[in-house]
């Protein structure tokens, strides 16, 4: 009988982990968090700037396919760190936030606004300034209405 016990208890140790080893597969799974995190940033980050790049250009393509008299009234408003886009003086504006460590470069026009054929009103090369080095421009050449992203 008191075989039986020993035999019972000694079972129930055997069904759980000890501290140490927890523990020990703890430390890993940090360790290994901590090697993979860092390495997920860049990819965030350029993530991110394809959505707003994409979203951008999904914008400007909206604008531009308003039909109505009233285009002069439809444009998107670049600011420093965001932009609106703004499609009739009695609804409210949409405001985009720029990604993180985006600029545009205010010395150039700070309005997209397009003629009623689609034509944009005024065909010109806008700079953001990324992480104060680098260079992304939207490019609208003249005599076509969509513009295109190059990265420098």
């Amino acid at each position: 009988m008191m075989h039986r016990q020993e035999k019972c208890h000694h079972q129930s140790n055997r069904n759980g982990f000890t501290l140490l080893e927890m523990l020990f597969v703890l430390g890993v799974w940090s360790l290994l968090l901590t090697l993979t995190v860092p390495l997920a940033w860049p990819m965030l980050a350029a993530q991110q700037e394809k959505q707003f790049m994409d979203t951008l250009q999904s914008d400007i393509m909206y604008i531009q396919s308003l039909p109505g008299s009233k285009m002069d009234q439809i444009k998107i408003i670049l600011r420093k760190t965001e932009y609106s886009v703004q499609t009739s003086l009695t609804q409210p504006e949409i405001t985009r936030p720029l990604p993180p460590g985006w600029k545009y470069d205010v010395r150039v026009n700070n309005t997209i606004s397009f003629f009623e054929d689609g034509r944009m009103r005024d065909p010109r090369t806008i700079k953001f300034i990324v992480n104060g080095k680098k260079e992304v421009k939207l490019v609208f050449p003249l005599g076509k209405g969509r513009g295109y992203f190059v990265k420098e």
